[in-house]
């Protein structure tokens, strides 16, 4: 994403927890977002403005 700021805007207030799938659209491309932790570690945490969020880019191979 060229603007990572605007992802944390979009997601702030949201609750998520671990294995939840975020999708939203960048340009012609549809991107999926999965949470694979977070800290604390409870079952659900509440994304705010001081929230950081990493990146970590990995291609989906299909299969289930």
């Amino acid at each position: 994403m060229k603007n990572p700021d605007i992802l944390a805007e979009k997601l702030k207030n949201s609750l998520v927890s671990k294995g939840d799938i975020f999708s939203f659209r960048s340009g012609k491309k549809k991107v999926e977002l999965i949470v694979v932790n977070h800290t604390p570690q409870t079952e659900v945490v509440k994304i705010h403005e001081n929230t950081a969020i990493f990146f970590q880019k990995k291609t989906y191979q299909g299969g289930l």
